[in-house]
């Protein structure tokens, strides 16, 4: 996979930079890593960061999607919140950022 990245300050730039996909162990079984170059120099940085996946289709008469799973709830409960992402950005000196993405689901009948 790729990204697009456009930076429109100090200077104008476009990058296409390739995302790794694998496959990982645990509670997140998708796994996207990429390293992003130095920007602008090094005078350059990300201030806003946006992922979109997915495709919706139908087959059969049913619709499907790359990103799909079944609802976390236990047996009896109604719907439960999950954590649906985590983000673990790595900076230069060492620095990390971890980010989490919640989401909640409805058990169907």
């Amino acid at each position: 996979m790729f990204i697009h990245i456009y930076i429109s300050r100090p200077v104008r730039v476009t990058l296409v930079i390739p995302l790794k996909i694998s496959h990982g162990t645990g509670r997140f079984g998708t796994v996207l890593t990429t390293r992003v170059p130095k920007l602008a120099g090094g005078f350059g940085s990300i201030t806003d960061l946006q992922l979109q996946i997915g495709r919706r289709y139908s087959y059969r008469g049913e619709r499907h999607s790359y990103l799909s799973a079944a609802c976390a709830a236990p047996e009896g409960f109604p719907g439960a919140t999950f954590t649906f992402a985590r983000g673990v950005f790595g900076f230069e000196g060492g620095r990390t950022m971890h980010a989490f993405l919640s989401r909640s689901c409805q058990v169907r009948n």
